[in-house]
């Protein structure tokens, strides 16, 4: 075995995800709706292994994204600030 390859065991290599998180699968799942990633077909293929509890789609999934609507707000500008506002007044907030 060559030196290079010895060295390359002795060490860990490895990509750290800095938005990693361990939460309720609804939040990951609302996230794909901020920007129209997945449609109804996944959503229906993904319900038929495992079914959302009533109110995601209605309200949850819209709580969900307030946050990352805000943390894009401070990134990138008031462009998102008309979609939370239309949020928050459509949940009576």
């Amino acid at each position: 075995m060559d030196r290079q390859c010895a060295r390359a065991r002795d060490r860990i290599a490895g990509f750290v995800d800095p938005a990693i998180s361990f939460g309720h699968p609804e939040i990951e799942l609302a996230f794909t709706t901020m920007f129209g990633t997945f449609g109804k077909a996944f959503f229906a293929a993904y319900e038929a292994l495992s079914p959302l509890e009533p109110g995601f789609h209605d309200v949850r999934r819209d709580l969900y994204n307030l946050y990352p609507a805000l943390v894009h707000v401070r990134l990138f500008g008031a462009g998102y600030l008309s979609g939370i506002e239309a949020t928050v007044a459509r949940l009576g907030f």
